[in-house]
């Protein structure tokens, strides 16, 4: 009897070992990838000839200079899965919400610069949300009118969302 507890033990412990280390390599293999992605879309933005045409077209008089930083739902660009350059769960380009609001500028200002700026890692990254603010980075100046932030619905862990979202704002007040 004693040889089994112990036989039993032994595997216990070693069978708990093989979870946590499946557990680990999936958890590991998952940061790589999110870091892959996160390096990725930085080296996009150093590039993003998008953001600097937005900065250097920002009105200094009259009009609007709006951006719309956000996941897909402010823009997903075609795939297999969606087939425009538009925000998701809009029935064409013009009625995603940042056409929308770009389009009710419009209509009381006679200029709008406007500019969209997706950042949907910011979201998926649960540890140093403040690594993916290097996104936004190059979009932001201080001519800037209108900030819209949709960002949310792809937060799986909420434990951090409320200081995070907190320290996004106060990041974009500062730039």
């Amino acid at each position: 009897m004693k040889y089994i507890l112990a036989f039993l033990f032994i595997f216990a412990i070693i069978l708990a070992e093989m979870i946590f280390i499946r557990h680990e390599r999936r958890q590991d293999s998952e940061i790589r990838k999110l870091r892959d992605e996160l390096n990725l879309l930085r080296a996009k933005t150093e590039n993003n000839s998008e953001a600097e045409s937005f900065t250097r077209n920002c009105l200094t008089g009259e009009g609007q200079n709006y951006l719309a930083i956000g996941n897909s739902i402010t823009l997903h660009t075609t795939c297999n899965y969606w087939w425009a350059n538009c925000g998701m769960a809009a029935s064409e380009p013009s009625k995603d919400y940042f056409h929308l609001v770009t389009e009710e500028l419009r209509k009381h200002n006679y200029t709008v610069n406007s500019c969209v700026c997706s950042s949907y890692v910011w979201e998926i990254i649960t540890h140093d949300r403040y690594e993916a603010l290097t996104l936004i980075d190059s979009y932001l100046n201080e001519n800037i009118n209108i900030i819209t932030i949709q960002l949310g619905e792809n937060v799986s862990d909420l434990s951090n969302f409320e200081s995070d979202y907190t320290y996004l704002i106060n990041h974009i007040k500062q730039k």
